[in-house]
Parts: structure tokens; sequence; C-alpha cells
């Protein structure tokens, strides 16, 4: 979505559904969305946050959004601060494509905050490690990749060790598509590459 432009009809007749009784007044698009679309809606009763999923991705956007919205719902209930979810079409039921609508949540990063207001440095740390400890509390059955909204992990394509997990994200390299965070049959990721058998020693420093 670029400024200036309307959202499409069927979007905004799927808001005008799960959100009863209120209208759209504006659109704008958000910055930091580096996979999908973040949208800002302005209703005549408050804002709202949009999620509109990559084209092209198919069953993979669709359970996507699936997970984020239990995902959601679930950090919720152990009181780990997250924007309220009003509602999820993860199949695109509605207008072709998964949607998410969650409330809008004012804020800033933790890094500037710390920056701007340093005497209060300690209590941001405070707060930010609450918010760390209740997520770390969130406990699953095994490790794995999130497959649906039951968040049940799998534990298909992960890396039989640590050390594999390692070496295959250094073969990755920086800027890359890290491929031991998705499973390989998902769309667009190769298969994982084999580690090397020894990595090369690093140069002796002069004068050693």
């Amino acid at each position: 979505m670029r400024p200036g432009e309307s959202l499409e009809p069927p979007v905004l007749a799927w808001l005008g559904r799960v959100l009863p009784g209120d209208r759209v007044v504006a659109a704008a698009p958000l910055g930091g969305g580096y996979r999908n679309e973040n949208v800002l809606v302005t209703t005549a009763r408050g804002r709202y946050v949009l999620r509109r999923y990559r084209a092209g991705a198919g069953r993979e956007a669709a359970r996507t959004c699936a997970v984020e919205a239990a995902l959601a719902g679930l950090l919720a209930s152990v009181a780990v601060p997250v924007a309220e979810v009003i509602a999820a079409d993860p199949e695109g039921a509605a207008a072709g494509e998964p949607l998410l609508l969650a409330r809008h949540v004012a804020g800033v990063l933790i890094n500037p905050a710390i920056t701007d207001h340093r005497g209060s440095a300690g209590d941001l740390g405070r707060a930010a490690g609450r918010a760390l400890a209740g997520i770390g509390a969130v406990a699953f059955e095994r490790a794995g990749t999130f497959t649906g909204a039951d968040l049940v992990p799998s534990a298909a394509g992960l890396p039989a060790s640590l050390p594999e997990f390692v070496e295959t994200c250094l073969r990755a390299g920086p800027g890359r598509r890290r491929p031991c965070c998705r499973p390989p049959s998902s769309a667009g990721c190769a298969p994982w590459p084999r580690p090397p058998s020894r990595w090369p020693r690093p140069p002796r420093p002069p004068g050693s």
C-alpha cells in the first residue's frame, strides 16, 4: 500500500464486519514490515494495525497468520504485554488473502527510550526483563516449528544438535536467509547445506 492509496473494497468490507458499528476514516502504511505489509487503520473509534501477508506465499502465509493470531492469544493469557488481536482470516476467505487486525499500541524501541531517558534506564530494563521472563515462562512439549493455530511444534527438519544448528547458521552468512530458521519443506527454503568436516584454522597473529 502506498501513501494516498485506499484499501480495497473486500478488505474494507471485512473490517466493517470485525469492527461492527465503526468505520474506517484513514489508512496509511507502517514501517518495519520486512516480509509483510502493516497498515495503520484509523477508525471513528480508535486505531488498529492491519497485517497483510506477502503475496504469492500461498499456504505459508495462511500458516503464519494463524500462528501469529494464536501466539498473541497465548501470550496475553500469561500476562505478556502484546497487542490485542481483534480478528484474523488466515484462509483469506474475505478478501482472497490472509488478514490480521490488531489494536494499535503506541510505543518506542527500548534502545532509543534508554538513550532519551537515561535516568530511567533501570526501570526500563526491569520492565523489559519482566516481559522477557513472561515469554520465557511459556513452555511447549518439544522443540520445533509451529505448523498451525494449535501451536503444536513439529520437529521435522530441525538440526540434530546445537553444534549443527550453529554451523548451519554460520554457513548461511549475514544478510542471507538462514536455512535453520524454517524447515526445508517450507516455501522458498533450500535444503540445509552440509557443514564442512572441519573449519579452516584462523591465521596466527604476528609475532606469536
